[in-house]
Formats: C-alpha cells, sequence, structure tokens
C-alpha cells in the first residue's frame, strides 16, 4: 500500500484555487429592472465600489449597478427612464375622463380609461 500524502506545493495550490473569487456576475439591464430594491441593494453593497447605497432608490441603484457590472443590449429604453412626474400627470388627466365617462354612462370608455389608469399605476410601481 502506497500511502499519498499531500506536498506542501500541493496543499498552497488548492487554498490560492479557494481563495480566488468567484466570476463576476454580470447583469442585463432587464435582469435588474426585475429585481427588487432589496436584491438591489444587496448587490451594490457586495460591489463596494458604489457608496450611499441605502439612501438610492431602485432605478438609481439599477444603473449604479449596469455601469459597474452591465452587459449592454440591443434593447430600447430601459424602464430606469421613465419620468414618474409625467405619468401622475398622465393619471390625473385619465382620472378627469374616467369621471366624464361615469357621469355619461359609456361603459366601454370607462373600462378602457380605468384599464390606462391601472397599467400607468403598475409602471409606477415597478420603477420605485
Amino acid at each position: 500500500m502506497t500511502d499519498e500524502k499531500e506536498t506542501p506545493e500541493v496543499v498552497e495550490e488548492v487554498a490560492e484555487a479557494k481563495a480566488e473569487p468567484p466570476t463576476e456576475k454580470r447583469y442585463t439591464r432587464r435582469q435588474l429592472e426585475h429585481m427588487t430594491a432589496k436584491r438591489l441593494r444587496d448587490l451594490a453593497l457586495d460591489l463596494k465600489e458604489i457608496a450611499g447605497v441605502h439612501g438610492m432608490k431602485k432605478g438609481e441603484l439599477g444603473e449604479a449597478i449596469f455601469t459597474l457590472r452591465g452587459v449592454e443590449e440591443a434593447e430600447g429604453v430601459s424602464a430606469f427612464a421613465v419620468d414618474k412626474g409625467a405619468i401622475k400627470q398622465e393619471i390625473r388627466q385619465l382620472k378627469g375622463l374616467r369621471t366624464s365617462a361615469l357621469e355619461a354612462g359609456n361603459s366601454t370608455e370607462l373600462k378602457r380609461v380605468r384599464n390606462r389608469i391601472k397599467r400607468l399605476k403598475r409602471t409606477l410601481r415597478k420603477v420605485s
């Protein structure tokens, strides 16, 4: 029986291999957009290059992570580029249309306006 003992060189190589950090994960804009703010915050804290993580909003966190670890895509505009003020203004206008459709008894218009308000509110919640 041969007793194979690990030489100091082998032990040192194994220790170095374990000490290497794992490859850094790259993210697409779409992946970052679908993450929660808590998950984005955890990622940003792990990166250590981003300062003021706890004071950032979801969109700011997503952009900061994307600039450090993002993969450029040939997709359109990101959800982080949404103007909240414009969406809120459109919701206010639609609420006025909703009231007038309700008073006129126009159920098809009422349904269309309510669905549009609902979609806009979902967009706001995704960005927040």
